[in-house]
C-alpha cells in the first residue's frame, strides 16, 4: 500500500477500535447512541476521527491519535484547523450550514484523549442553532479543545460540558 493508503487503513482501524469498545467507555451510557465514525485528515501526518454520537451528552468518549510530525508543528497545525473551524461556526446561527455543526451534530459529547499530560493548548467556543429551545440548550455548553504531545504521540481532545442552570 502507498503510505497515504497506510495512513488512512491505521486511521480506519483507530474507528474500529473505538466503535468495538464505545460501550465500554467511561462516561457513556445506553442512552447514547452511535451514529457513523469518519476518519479525515489534518496535515501529512494527522488524521482526527471525527465521532458522530446522538443521545443525553453527560458524559465523554476516549480516543489517541499518533502523530509523526514534531510537537511544534503538529500542535501549530491543529490549533489552526480548530480555530478556522470554530470561528466559522460563531458566524452563524445555523449549525446545519456549518463544518462542526455537520461533523459533530447537536448533541455530540467526544472526548479525544486518552492520557492528560504534555503540552496543551486551550481552545473554548460555544455553539449556536438556529431554534430558540436548542439556543437556549447551547446557551448552556461548551466546549473545550486540549492538544497534548506526550511520548511522540499527539493527542486531540474535546470535552462538551453543561453548566446546570439553578431554579426552575
Amino acid at each position: 500500500m502507498s503510505p497515504a493508503s497506510d495512513k488512512f487503513a491505521a486511521a480506519e482501524n483507530l474507528v474500529r477500535i473505538f466503535q468495538a469498545q464505545l460501550h465500554d467507555v467511561a462516561g457513556l451510557t445506553s442512552e447514547y447512541q452511535h451514529v457513523a465514525s469518519q476518519a479525515i485528515p489534518i496535515g501529512a501526518d494527522i488524521w482526527c476521527v471525527v465521532l458522530r454520537l446522538r443521545g443525553n451528552c453527560n458524559g465523554f468518549a476516549a480516543l489517541s491519535l499518533p502523530a509523526r510530525l514534531s510537537d511544534q508543528i503538529a500542535l501549530s497545525m491543529i490549533e489552526r484547523a480548530l480555530e478556522a473551524e470554530f470561528n466559522a461556526a460563531q458566524l452563524t446561527t445555523d449549525l446545519s450550514r456549518n463544518t462542526v455543526g455537520e461533523l459533530l451534530n447537536m448533541s455530540l459529547g467526544a472526548y479525544f484523549a486518552s492520557h492528560n499530560q504534555g503540552r496543551a493548548t486551550f481552545i473554548q467556543s460555544p455553539f449556536y442553532s438556529n431554534t430558540l429551545a436548542e439556543q437556549a440548550l447551547f446557551d448552556d455548553m461548551a466546549w473545550h479543545f486540549r492538544l497534548d504531545v506526550s511520548g511522540g504521540s499527539l493527542f486531540l481532545s474535546c470535552h462538551m460540558g453543561f453548566n446546570p442552570v439553578e431554579g426552575d
